[in-house]
């Protein structure tokens, strides 16, 4: 049992500059610890081949670990803000 399950994601107003734009979104998920390291890495490795450009950002995240003794102790649920950036054309 190693689960990664979205329970939401809210798309908030585009913000756009001069050449890219940026959308931000809160996602609430559940998680493996596993996973959510794993997610951690998919966002901070997100964008070129090359690794000089990030597509996505974490700006801010909020983790609940569940209560001690619980059986579920190895999930966390978590709700993260990430800006995702794409150029314009």
């Amino acid at each position: 049992n190693d689960p990664f399950e979205i329970a939401n994601i809210d798309y908030q107003n585009p913000i756009t500059n001069e050449n890219y734009s940026i959308l931000p979104m809160r996602m609430n998920i559940r998680s493996s610890t596993d996973n959510f390291t794993k997610f951690l890495h998919l966002v901070e490795n997100s964008g070129a081949l090359d690794g000089d450009i990030r597509l996505m950002d974490i700006s801010s995240i909020r983790l609940d670990f569940g209560e001690e003794g619980e059986s579920a102790s190895q999930e966390i649920n978590f709700s993260v803000q990430i800006n995702a950036y794409f150029q314009k054309k």
